[in-house]
């Protein structure tokens, strides 16, 4: 898969996480275990996409993360310096 398909993928994934994101806020809205839905769900979703939340942690990785090393793959900017954190492409 070349980098363009690969970029391509990750955003409609991110596209259908928030999507998926609204629905489970809509389903829940009103009910009691609305709050917990919103701690314990909604964040780790929301933490998935990119860092752009109002949450306190942080995923490993997130969609926007990933393209952005994609970016940096195909620029020939990636250098991977073997930490065992780094993503392995």
């Amino acid at each position: 898969m070349e980098i363009e398909e690969r970029k391509a993928s990750l955003e409609d994934a991110k596209e259908k996480l928030i999507d998926a994101i609204d629905l489970i806020k809509e389903a829940v809205d009103g009910l009691e275990i609305e709050s917990a839905v919103q701690s314990y769900i909604i964040s780790s979703l929301e933490m998935c996409v990119d860092n752009e939340h109002g949450w306190v942690g942080k995923q490993p990785y997130n969609i926007q993360e990933i393209m952005e090393l994609l970016e940096e793959l195909e620029e020939g900017e990636y250098e991977d310096d073997d930490e065992e954190d780094e993503l392995a492409i």
